[in-house]
C-alpha cells in the first residue's frame, strides 16, 4: 500500500531525496500522538501526492497547510478502494 502513496507522491516530487525529506519534515510536524507515526507518514504522502503540500509550505516553524487537508488525507486513506 505504501509503495503506491510513494509512487504518487514521486510524480509530484520526482527528486526521491528531496521526497524523502519532505516527508520527514512534514511527518514530524504533522504527528499527533493520538495516532501511530506509520499512519502520518500515509497520511503525509497522500497530501504531497494531492499536490497540497509542497516545498515552499515546509519551514523551520513547521507546516503552512490548513487542517481540513489533514483530516482529508486521512479520510483518503480510510476510504476503501475498489
Amino acid at each position: 500500500m505504501r509503495s503506491i502513496l510513494v509512487s504518487v507522491a514521486n510524480h509530484q516530487v520526482p527528486n526521491r531525496f528531496l521526497l524523502c525529506q519532505m516527508t520527514s519534515e512534514a511527518t514530524r510536524s504533522l504527528h499527533r500522538t493520538s495516532t501511530s507515526v506509520h499512519q502520518t507518514i500515509n497520511n503525509v504522502l497522500v497530501l504531497i501526492g494531492d499536490g497540497k503540500l509542497d516545498r515552499s509550505g515546509i519551514g523551520k516553524e513547521g507546516l503552512d497547510i490548513p487542517f481540513d487537508a489533514e483530516s482529508e488525507a486521512q479520510t483518503t486513506m480510510a476510504a476503501p478502494s475498489a
